[in-house]
């Protein structure tokens, strides 16, 4: 899905060759949702997911990586 022409959080993924922009979410073992963040397209997806998973930190305090 791209972005509309209305303005708000727009870049251009250079790798894939699109503007708009880009969806972070993280879900649980049944695909539920727990947090999402949207960035512009230009933001690497190694940088998203820092933002992601420091809410989720904040979220939950019994998130944990395994």
């Amino acid at each position: 899905m791209r972005a509309t022409d209305r303005g708000g959080l727009h870049g251009y993924d250079g790798g894939k060759k699109v503007p708009g922009v880009k969806r972070h979410l993280l879900v649980d073992t049944l695909g539920t949702v727990v947090t999402a963040y949207v960035s512009p397209a230009s933001v690497n997806d190694r940088d998203g997911a820092v933002v992601l998973l420091a809410r989720a930190g904040e979220l939950s305090r019994r998130l944990r990586a395994c």
